[in-house]
């Protein structure tokens, strides 16, 4: 029998993640880095709003619905928009794993119909809360004009950072 999100967040003690969305939980800090239970549900909006990282982030899929991760580039790169789906199926080219660089925009979020992934994401150095910077809706509309529909579906009108 499958559990439910409620079941999952009492199991392993998620909270919400304040700004971002979903649900989490710290479960490694050191001086080397930090690791993180991540929980996408459509009770939590089902995504992770665009943000920024002054460090390198890990995502591990550990089990549920796939989750898409967009990722965006403010340089003059030929992949300014890159789209990753996360998840356990390899065949159907779904990574266990991805590394995000530091300062790329990212977002994620459950394909429309799902009902919950089950995430990590590991940080070398730690995650502080000075090097996360949750995007502004505005702005990134200026930088990606081409992108309006995705913008407005990974951020939230009250991103004011």
């Amino acid at each position: 029998m499958e559990m439910t999100v409620q079941e999952i967040i009492r199991k392993l003690n998620l909270i919400p993640l304040p700004g971002e969305g979903g649900y989490y939980r710290q479960t490694w800090h050191s001086d080397e880095g930090t690791a993180i239970y991540y929980l996408l549900s459509p009770e939590e909006n089902g995504f992770s709003a665009f943000h920024r990282l002054e460090g390198v982030e890990i995502y591990h899929f550990y089990a549920g619905d796939p989750v898409q991760l967009i990722l965006l580039s403010r340089e003059d790169a030929p992949e300014r928009i890159r789209k990753v789906i996360l998840g356990n199926r390899i065949e159907r080219n779904e990574h266990p794993q991805y590394i995000i660089p530091a300062g790329m925009i990212q977002g994620s979020r459950l394909f429309p119909g799902g009902k919950w992934a089950m995430l990590g994401t590991t940080m070398a150095p730690p995650y502080t809360p000075d090097i996360f910077k949750l995007c502004d809706r505005k702005k990134l509309l200026e930088d990606f004009p081409e992108e309006q529909e995705l913008i407005i579906q990974f951020t939230k009108e009250e991103a004011l950072l």
